[in-house]
C-alpha cells in the first residue's frame, strides 16, 4: 500500500438557520448564510476533492485503500455545522429501512462533537404516546444542554434537532437520508409518513461529558497529537482542516480528532 496523506477541499451548504461567520471564516460569498461545511464527502454534487501535491482525486478513488474493500461510496461523511436558529425536528432511517424503502446501501447514524456550549433536542418526552399518526411540535422532544467538549451519538430512529448558537463536528455514515417531522413554520417539505416509520420512540439520548474518545461499530474518534495507520485527521482550529491518511504517520502540536473505521464495514455488503 502506498503511504499517502490527502487534504480535503471543503464544500459549503447555505441554510436558512446558518451562520454568516462561516462565510467569513471560509471566504464564501453567498447571500444565504453557510450552515454546513462538508469537510469530507463522497455524496453526489457535494464531493470534497482530495489533494496530495499536484494530484487531485475524489474520495471514491481511495475507498479500497481506506476501507480495505470495495464499497458503494466512501464510508464516512464529516461536517462542521454552525447555527443561529433551530434546525428541523428530524429522524434518520436505519440500514434496513434505507435499503428497503430508499434503495440505499445503509442508513444514517451520526455522532456530534460540540465546539461550543450548545442546545439540542433529542428523544421523545412521551414515547408511550407515539404512534404512526403522531404530529410533532416544539414540545415533543427533550431539551438538552451539552457543553463545549461534550459529545452525543444520534442513532437511527432517535428524533433530534440542533438548536441555535451551536457549533459542532458531525461524523456519520455516508448518507443524506433525513426525514423532517417539524420545521418551525418554515416552508420546507416534511416527511411525516416515512419519518414516523423510522422513529424508534423509546431510544434515549446520552450526552458524553468532556468526551475524549468514542468507539462504536461504525467508527472510533479520539483526541490525540500523533497517529499512524489509516484514518481521518481533523484539526480543530476556527477553520478546521481535514486530511485522509493512508497507512502513514501524522502529528500536530495541538490535539486533533483521529477517526478510524469500525468493524461494521468489514461485514457490510460491497
Amino acid at each position: 500500500m502506498q503511504l499517502m496523506v490527502y487534504t480535503a477541499d471543503p464544500v459549503f451548504s447555505p441554510r436558512p438557520w446558518g451562520d454568516k461567520s462561516l462565510n467569513d471564516v471560509f471566504s464564501v460569498a453567498s447571500e444565504e448564510p453557510i450552515g454546513e461545511v462538508w469537510l469530507l464527502s463522497d455524496m453526489p454534487s457535494m464531493t470534497t476533492m482530495l489533494r496530495s501535491g499536484d494530484n487531485e482525486i475524489a474520495p471514491s478513488q481511495i475507498i479500497e485503500s481506506f476501507a480495505g474493500k470495495p464499497l458503494p461510496r466512501f464510508p464516512l461523511l464529516v461536517k462542521l455545522i454552525s447555527t443561529t436558529s433551530w434546525l428541523s425536528y428530524q429522524v434518520h432511517p436505519d440500514d434496513e429501512m434505507a435499503r428497503t424503502v430508499e434503495n440505499e446501501p445503509w442508513g444514517k447514524s451520526e455522532c456530534w462533537f460540540f465546539l461550543t456550549d450548545s442546545i439540542i433536542a433529542a428523544g421523545l418526552r412521551r414515547p408511550d404516546f407515539f404512534d404512526s399518526k403522531t404530529t410533532f411540535d416544539e414540545k415533543s422532544l427533550n431539551i438538552l444542554h451539552p457543553y463545549k467538549g461534550d459529545a452525543i451519538c444520534i442513532e437511527p430512529g432517535l428524533v433530534h434537532a440542533i438548536g441555535p448558537n451551536t457549533r459542532l463536528i458531525e461524523v456519520q455514515q455516508s448518507s443524506d437520508l433525513t426525514y423532517r417531522l417539524f420545521d418551525w413554520g418554515r416552508d420546507r417539505k416534511l416527511h411525516i409518513e416515512k419519518g414516523n416509520k423510522a422513529v424508534k420512540p423509546y431510544l434515549e439520548p446520552h450526552i458524553l461529558r468532556n468526551c475524549r474518545e468514542i468507539s462504536n461499530d461504525l467508527f472510533s474518534v479520539a483526541m490525540i497529537k500523533q497517529a499512524s495507520g489509516t484514518g481521518i485527521m481533523l484539526t480543530l482550529e476556527e477553520r478546521p482542516v481535514l486530511r485522509v491518511v493512508i497507512d502513514d504517520v501524522v502529528e500536530n502540536e495541538a490535539e486533533f480528532m483521529w477517526i478510524t473505521l469500525g468493524d461494521y464495514w468489514k461485514e457490510v455488503s460491497s
